[in-house]
C-alpha cells in the first residue's frame, strides 16, 4: 500500500489480512445484538430478530431482558462490501438495519462505573458518543481498515512487523511505529560500535 525510505530502512504498510476482531476479542466493549442473512456479525444476546414482529419489539426485548441503559440502531450497507453505522443510508435498496448496540450495567462494571451518569461525569462524554465510536471501530474492522509495518534493512532483510493499526490513522501510526523501530535500531549498532 505505501512505502516509505526512513534512514537507510525501508517500511512497507499493508492491509493486515488477518486482524483481530476488536468487538469479539477485546475488553471494554458495548453490547451487540446484530442479525443479517449472509454475514455472521457480533450477537452478545440469544435473541433472534425472527422471534419479534418488528424493530420496536426487539428492541423493547433487549431493554427488558438485558437491562439495556442506552441503545442505538445499526444499519448496514452492504454493496462490494459492507460498512455499518448508527444513522442509517440513503440507498434503501442496499442498506438497511440490521440490529441495535447498547450498554446496560454490566458493560459499565467492567469499565469500573455504577451508572451512566457517574461514567460521564468521569470520561467527559455521553454514553451514547461511545457507543457510536465503538460501532465505528466494528466497522473500519468489517470494511478491512486495518493495516500493519514490516521494516527492512539495506541487505533486504525483515527486521521488524507489527499489525493491527485500526482505521484512518492506522496507516500513519504504522509508519510512526516503523520510524521508532528504526530509531532504535540505529541507536543500538552505534551503542554497539562504542562499547567496542
Amino acid at each position: 500500500m505505501e512505502t516509505i525510505e526512513y534512514k537507510g530502512y525501508t517500511i512497507e504498510v499493508e492491509q493486515d489480512m488477518h486482524p483481530c476482531d476488536p468487538i469479539a476479542e477485546w475488553d471494554g466493549n458495548a453490547r451487540y445484538a446484530l442479525s443479517h442473512g449472509r454475514f455472521n456479525l457480533q450477537n452478545d444476546t440469544d435473541l433472534s430478530t425472527d422471534d419479534y414482529g418488528g424493530w420496536d419489539e426487539f428492541e423493547k426485548a433487549l431493554k427488558k431482558k438485558y437491562k439495556a441503559l442506552a441503545i442505538l440502531p445499526v444499519y448496514m450497507y452492504n454493496h462490494s462490501g459492507i460498512t455499518i453505522n448508527t444513522t442509517g443510508f440513503s440507498c434503501r435498496w442496499d442498506s438497511g438495519q440490521i440490529g441495535f448496540v447498547f450498554v446496560n450495567k454490566e458493560c459499565l462494571n467492567e469499565w469500573g462505573y455504577k451508572s451512566v451518569r457517574g461514567y460521564e461525569k468521569a470520561t467527559g462524554r455521553t454514553i451514547q458518543e461511545d457507543m457510536i465510536s465503538n460501532v465505528n471501530l466494528y466497522d473500519t474492522y468489517l470494511r478491512g481498515d486495518v493495516y500493519g509495518y514490516r521494516v527492512i534493512d539495506s541487505d533486504g532483510d525483515e527486521i521488524d512487523s507489527c499489525w493491527g493499526y485500526y482505521g484512518d490513522s492506522g496507516i500513519k501510526e504504522a509508519i510512526e511505529q516503523g520510524k521508532g523501530i528504526i530509531d532504535f535500531e540505529i541507536k543500538e549498532k552505534k551503542d554497539l560500535v562504542k562499547s567496542n
